[in-house]
């Protein structure tokens, strides 16, 4: 009798899709005032896979609870292959959502689009030159920890997940570490499919303004040009057009300085490829960070991310030859690139002024706490200038070396990097050569563990050329490929969210022998008779203190031992090889 059942349920499934039917979704059935849990998310997936030749419905991988990540792929002819696809000179656009399950609008807009587009075939004549990739939930464990009081700020959904994954993971700071299996599932679905766009959608906190949606996107001359020229002239000008006729301004992501006060200076700032959308610029993949206002009602949230994604898609439908080339130039652009500048700053010489859309606000003693905060009045939304300063300014540029060798005993370094799709050579013996590396000095750790791990918040580095043995099975990985801007924000130590940082290399940083002054004291002056030279040298290290701070006897001993043979050569010394 079950099976019979089963059978009339698919038989109904199957006769509505074939009359072009689907069932509105969670958020237009609560009259926009919910989401799906995780099953209710999955389910819908499923759905219109079965519905729609043109959807397939695949399992890119599994959480870390175990539970299944979903993926998306629409085109036009149901292809399912990326080869395929891109042989039919397809643009593909990827949309992620629920990297942050407490911010799940992104998931409701591609579910009414793609429904919109094959029940309706509204926007429909899209699909001939654009295939969608479109992740759903990146987190499922987060979305699956569902309710009412995970966003204290946030105006909507009734429920909604939680921000990070089972293992305490914030998924959006873990695009260059690759710990968890959610990000290394989407990694390997990246390299495969290499999309042309790159769409993740969020919801953002701080000061109250009239705008629903604000987006990031890297435009600051530390990202291919030719991206960042296609992001800032042909589609930031026209997607802000196109918003204006659906009557939802919008504008670059707001972040004043400090935080959540609107009579500071807004901060336009760049961001390194630990992020979402970053990691598609440095993988040569336009990303947009998009960010709707927390505080903005939920079915607003929900239809500006809808219109983004879709005004886009038809900004790329317009000219999708042009745009494709652009792709194909930066691409090209990696093979040629010497130098790369990182770690970008205002430098605060060029005062920018910009109308901000905002509301007349009041400041306010707290009789509770004695403490001020602000108060906005909806009702009086009002057009001031405000101050804008840019990320414009390098730290400083390194060159594009040849070769990175990392040692074969770093292996999960090496992991890391095939996971982000480079090409390796491994070495089929053990080699010996001269390479340059870093000195670290005034190493700073943070005092509080952040996604887990001792994070390296400060220090010093100088570049030196020392003779390098590297183990059999040891990984070269050249310079000459795509994605030149990735691996260097990997293995460069400065490189803000390098694998350096993250404390990868921390091994390198502590001291594994130490000495008695019994035993120095003579072994010193022993030094000082066998080296003439030896005196000199530190009478110039002594010289260089003030009178009132002279360096302990400790301190002096250290110095002798640091110049011995006996001290660990390898001590705060990067162990990956750079070749130049």
């Amino acid at each position: 009798m079950k099976k019979y059942l089963s059978f009339l349920l698919i038989l109904f499934v199957l006769a509505s899709c074939g009359k072009k039917e689907m069932e509105p979704t969670t958020f237009e059935k609560s009259e926009f005032l919910e989401t799906d849990n995780y099953e209710g998310t999955i389910d819908y997936a499923q759905k219109l896979a079965k519905c729609f030749k043109q959807v397939n419905y695949e399992v890119i991988g599994k959480s870390g609870a175990g539970r299944d990540i979903p993926m998306l792929i629409v085109d036009e002819n149901g292809y399912t292959k990326p080869e395929k696809i891109h042989k039919q000179g397809k643009a593909i656009v990827w949309v992620e959502s629920c990297i942050h399950p407490g911010e799940p609008n992104g998931k409701d807009a591609m579910f009414m689009m793609i429904r919109d587009m094959l029940v309706n075939g509204t926007n429909a004549n899209l699909l001939k030159n654009i295939s969608i990739v479109f992740l759903p939930v990146v987190s499922p464990d987060g979305l699956a920890n569902f309710s009412p009081y995970n966003r204290i700020n946030q105006n909507g959904p009734k429920q909604m997940g939680w921000r990070v994954t089972a293992q305490g993971l914030n998924l959006n700071r873990d695009f260059t570490k690759l710990d968890s299996p959610e990000l290394r599932a989407l990694v390997n679905i990246f390299n495969q499919w290499q999309p042309d766009i790159f769409f993740d959608t969020h919801a953002t906190d701080g000061a109250d303004y009239q705008y629903v949606t604000t987006y990031s996107i890297e435009d600051f001359g530390n990202y291919d040009h030719a991206l960042s020229f296609w992001l800032s002239e042909a589609w930031e000008k026209r997607i802000v057009t196109a918003m204006a006729r659906h009557d939802m301004p919008v504008t670059r992501y707001i972040e004043f300085n400090p935080w959540g006060d609107p009579t500071a200076a807004l901060s336009e700032n760049s961001f390194s490829a630990m992020f979402s959308e970053s990691y598609a610029m440095a993988r040569n993949c336009p990303g947009i960070l998009l960010e709707t206002h927390m505080l903005k009602p939920y079915k607003d949230r929900v239809f500006s991310t809808y219109y983004m994604i879709l005004e886009t898609m038809k900004i790329i439908n317009e000219d999708k030859d042009g745009f494709l080339e652009v792709i194909a130039k930066a691409r090209q652009n990696d093979l040629e690139m010497k130098e790369l500048p990182i770690n970008l700053h205002p430098s605060y010489q060029d005062t920018l002024w910009v109308d901000f859309l905002g509301y007349k606000f009041d400041t306010i003693q707290s009789d509770l706490t004695g403490g001020w905060y602000y108060s906005y009045d909806l009702t009086q939304p009002e057009t001031r200038k405000v101050m804008k300063f840019r990320d414009d300014e390098p730290q400083k540029t390194l060159q594009v070396p040849k070769e990175y060798i990392i040692p074969a005993q770093y292996d999960k370094v090496i992991d890391i990097v095939k996971a982000h799709g480079f090409e390796i050579e491994y070495l089929k013996k053990e080699k010996t050569i001269t390479a340059n590396t870093y000195r670290f000095k005034n190493v700073e750790f943070y005092q509080m563990p952040y996604e887990g791990r001792s994070r390296i918040c400060r220090f010093n580095t100088e570049e030196i050329s020392k003779e390098m043995t590297f183990p059999k099975g040891s990984a070269v990985v050249k310079t000459s490929q795509n994605g030149i801007r990735l691996l260097m924000n990997l293995l460069e130590p400065e490189m803000q969210g390098s694998l350096f940082e993250w404390g990868f290399f921390n091994t390198v940083l502590q001291r594994v022998e130490y000495f008695e002054i019994y035993k120095m004291e003579p072994f010193a002056r022993q030094m000082l008779v066998e080296d003439p030279f030896l005196q000199n040298q530190f009478d110039d290290w002594m010289a260089s203190f003030p009178e009132t701070e002279k360096p302990s006897q400790y301190a002096i001993m250290n110095w002798f031992y640091e110049q011995s043979p006996y001290f660990d050569k390898n001590y705060m010394i990067y162990p990956i090889g750079i070749v130049r």
